[in-house]
This record gives C-alpha cells, sequence and structure tokens, in this order.
C-alpha cells in the first residue's frame, strides 16, 4: 500500500536522518580535534561509535515494526526514556522527560509516533532552536495521551513547517490526534501532541 510506503520511508528518513546529520557533525569536530589532540579525539571517536551503533539499533527497530510485535507493557516507555538520555549524553542538552501516574500500555503503532515525535522535537530544538534545556510531559488520562514538549531554544516568528514538523502533524493525523505549537522569537517553542487512545482505561480503581 502507498500509505504503508510513505510511513515507512519516513520511518527511515528519520531515525537515519536524526543519527546521519548527529554523526557527521561529530565527525567534522573529531577531524579538527585530532590534529591538536588524539586523546580527546579519540574519547570522542568511541562516543560517537556508541552513537552510531545505537542509531543502527533504531533502524533495525525501524524495520522490525514493519512487521508488527506486541510491545512489552511499558517498553515504548524505556525506549523513550533511552533517547532523551543518550540525547543528553551527545548534545549536553538538559532533557525532563515526566509521566503522569497512570501510565497505559501503548500498541506498537502509537508507540512508535510518540517515539518519533520525541525525536523529532529534540532534533529540531537543538537544530534550528539552538536550546540548552527541554522538557516533556507525557500525561495518560481515560482516553487520550497528551505529550507537551517545550524547550527554551531561539524560537521564530516565521515558522517553515519542515520536513520534521510535516512529519509529525502526519503521524499524529495517522493516529486521528490533534497537534498544536505555539512560538515567538526569544520564547522558545512549545508542541503540545493530544492522542485518543482506543482502549479499556485500567486506572485506579475508585472507592
Amino acid at each position: 500500500a502507498m500509505r504503508e510506503r510513505n510511513r515507512i520511508s519516513r520511518e527511515i528518513h528519520d531515525s537515519v536522518g536524526h543519527s546521519l546529520s548527529t554523526i557527521i557533525i561529530q565527525l567534522g569536530a573529531i577531524e579538527k580535534m585530532a590534529k591538536k589532540d588524539g586523546n580527546a579525539a579519540a574519547g570522542m571517536a568511541e562516543n560517537l561509535r556508541e552513537f552510531a551503533k545505537a542509531g543502527l539499533e533504531e533502524i533495525r527497530m525501524a524495520i522490525r515494526e514493519l512487521k508488527p510485535v506486541e510491545m512489552e507493557k511499558y517498553e515504548p516507555i524505556i525506549a523513550i526514556e533511552n533517547l532523551t538520555k543518550q540525547f543528553s549524553k551527545h548534545t549536553g542538552v538538559d532533557v525532563k522527560l515526566g509521566f503522569s501516574k497512570d501510565k497505559q500500555a501503548l500498541t506498537s503503532h502509537e508507540s512508535t509516533v510518540v517515539y518519533r515525535i520525541v525525536q523529532e522535537f529534540l532534533s529540531n530544538s537543538i537544530r534550528h532552536g539552538k536550546a540548552s534545556k527541554v522538557n516533556i510531559f507525557m500525561n495518560f488520562n481515560e482516553d487520550q495521551l497528551i505529550i507537551t514538549l517545550r524547550d527554551n531554544g531561539i524560537g521564530t516568528d516565521e515558522l517553515k513547517k519542515g520536513m520534521g514538523l510535516t512529519n509529525i502533524w502526519e503521524r499524529v493525523e495517522e493516529l486521528g490526534g490533534q497537534a498544536q505549537y505555539s512560538t515567538e522569537k526569544g520564547k522558545g517553542f512549545l508542541l503540545r501532541v493530544v492522542l485518543p487512545l482506543e482502549r479499556e482505561y485500567v486506572g485506579e480503581q475508585y472507592g
């Protein structure tokens, strides 16, 4: 199906593009560093190798996702936590990730969408926003997941929906959700995504 093919090409664009652009920037830094300080360059190269390995794992994940597997109950959340930790480690951006008390299992497709949204937001916050802090909060309620993503970047008065934001919008619409953003120069960037969760709610028992 054409839609499936588009989704797959987007998956691969996102994960490969994200990893490779980071790797290219880092390689440039290592190249400069190597001329002055071989040991520091070796350390950077080692970090970068770890990052590339993680990127490869992620591409494998994207490809596995084409054959749907039942996600472990909270595995997606762990994947998102790892993504934010790795991102912090490699960029120095301070990322805070919070959750409401009631978490719910996400389907494989939902978790991929959430993962990509977080990834794309992080990527944009450093590439365009030059942010040093990002806050992400995932609020699960009875029939929705509300994700609020905010950075302290430079913000902008005229937003061009590049590939990244377009991807987020398409993904959110695929799940029947909504996305809104607000940004202005000097005010950072705020993205709010509401995804409907179609299932039995097993939250706190009242009574």
